[in-house]
């Protein structure tokens, strides 16, 4: 018997479920909750200081230096590798055959990023759905009857 992975996930709570493939309306048990409160903290809360200043290249004035992603961008970029690392582990260690990933629009893509190409091949249908904080029932409503 196959074993799948539902992954719900949004910017500061994954949570990792396992069931029995093909079996219709498979019973998930939650196996891992990963939650990242950083990820939900305002920028002034996550740095310390003012960006850098620097002078024009022609003339005196001068301005900020523009950071290229703000720090609660950071937060969750760090967050979403912390959940490719734990699925992609998953694979290695022959937990899982399928994958579903259960994710907020804006993070399904960064995820899917995170994992690495072997691990990207068991990925067996993808939702955009931010539903980490439903029940394991409610999650499993998502997804087709006979995973």
């Amino acid at each position: 018997m196959e074993t799948v992975w539902v992954v719900a996930a949004n910017a500061t709570r994954a949570r990792i479920f396992s069931g029995e493939a093909g079996r219709l309306s498979a019973v998930l048990e939650e196996i891992e909750d990963l939650v990242h409160p950083e990820s939900r903290m305002h920028d002034r809360d996550l740095t310390s200081d003012l960006p850098g200043r620097t002078y024009e290249s022609y003339g005196a004035a001068r301005h900020a230096i523009e950071e290229p992603t703000t720090p609660r961008q950071h937060e969750v970029e760090r967050f979403v590798g912390r959940i490719g690392d734990v699925i992609n582990r998953g694979r290695r260690d022959g937990r899982f055959d399928k994958l579903y990933l259960v994710a907020a629009p804006e993070l399904l893509g960064r995820l899917r990023k995170a994992l690495d190409p072997e691990t990207a091949k068991r990925i067996a249908d993808e939702i955009r759905k931010n539903v980490s904080s439903e029940s394991a029932d409610g999650i499993r409503a998502y997804l087709p009857d006979r995973l």
